[in-house]
């Protein structure tokens, strides 16, 4: 890794545009953010790194020579920065790189969505070089920084060798590294920060699934089921993410959010028939948190009979440490006329 010092620039970009510093201050910023990282005992979310790798060098600088190289690394460098943060911090390295670090002080980052934004940004406009117009595209590779990682420099060596291995098959692609074999995975940083963006927008998939009851009247049933939108437009199933949401303590926000989206969909319910009956999987943040229980029994009280058609399934083998309580809240609820299942789910 060339750590060449570029002369910062001073191109008159918002004030919010990222940062840029010379490489050495970026290195040592890093090292700063890892020191703190590891004082504060994991309990911090941790900063990432991100490499932005120029496709096709050589056949640009053949192209236009090393001068319109530099012009043509200075633009993307910019458009860089706009899509990022005044918290973010950028750097030139060599001729063809560009290094990020990105502020985590906020909280979980969509490093997905951010990856995809950069590349749009860069590879959706073409970039006026002297007489030449050039259409660039470039590789990123981004990584959650692991603090104990030392130097931490070598955080960027890791995240530069995955982007060289991007732009060899083919470029224009940005990827999350697994923080421990630097392979191309989805990593629970990312899907945790794709999580709380979904949330926090009110942009949560939800997918459908029909329900055969063997018993009891004829009626429509579905499991109602979240789901993360993937960089390709698939979507990722909830046994990827929720496991992560319950370990980082967002899993009652996830629950909030899916018993409101039913909610929604009886209250807007006009058919004569009843509605379709709504199974949801909760866990016992509705039995810990009063709010919550609060704040639903009162919207169950807005329905009509004819709307209310929910049913909440709870894993036995987590409500039965809170066992008295939890029967408390599901006669409150089951007087509200919601369904209540106890269900034992096994790793």
């Amino acid at each position: 890794m060339n750590n060449v010092d570029y002369p910062c620039l001073n191109e008159a970009l918002p004030d919010d545009a990222a940062r840029v510093v010379r490489s050495s201050t970026l290195i040592n910023h890093l090292a700063e953010l890892c020191r703190k990282a590891r004082h504060a005992g994991g309990s911090a979310f941790p900063p990432a790194v991100c490499w932005v790798l120029l496709d096709e060098t050589i056949s640009h600088r053949d192209q236009i020579g090393f001068s319109g190289l530099e012009k043509l690394m200075r633009a993307i460098h910019e458009r860089i920065r706009v899509q990022l943060g005044p918290a973010d911090v950028t750097a030139r390295f060599g001729l063809d790189a560009i290094a990020i670090v990105l502020d985590s002080h906020a909280g979980e980052r969509d490093y997905v969505s951010s990856g995809t934004a950069l590349i749009r940004a860069i590879s959706n406009h073409l970039i006026e070089v002297g007489d030449q117009v050039i259409a660039a595209t470039v590789s990123i590779a981004t990584q959650p920084v692991r603090e104990t990682l030392r130097p931490s420099e070598m955080n960027l060596v890791a995240v530069a060798r995955f982007a060289e291995r991007l732009t060899e098959h083919g470029g224009n692609r940005s990827r999350i590294m697994d923080s421990d074999a630097g392979a191309d995975s989805e990593q629970p940083a990312s899907l945790l920060g794709q999580l709380s963006k979904a949330l926090r927008d009110d942009t949560l998939k939800v997918v459908f699934q029909p329900l055969l009851a063997t018993t009891g009247p004829e009626r429509e049933r579905a499991h109602m089921l979240p789901r993360l939108t993937g960089p390709d437009g698939s979507l990722i199933p909830a046994a990827r993410f929720v496991p992560i949401a319950a370990k980082r303590g967002v899993l009652p926000a996830l629950d909030n959010w899916m018993v409101g989206h039913a909610i929604r969909l009886m209250t807007e319910y006009q058919a004569p028939d009843p509605a379709p009956q709504y199974f949801l999987t909760q866990s016992p943040a509705l039995i810990d948190d009063p709010k919550f229980l609060e704040w639903l029994c009162g919207k169950l009280e807005t329905l009509t009979p004819n709307q209310n058609a929910l049913v909440l399934e709870f894993n036995i083998l987590e409500i039965k440490p809170r066992i008295r309580v939890a029967r408390t809240v599901f006669e409150r609820l089951r007087e509200k006329g919601v369904g209540i299942a106890e269900l034992c789910f096994r790793a």
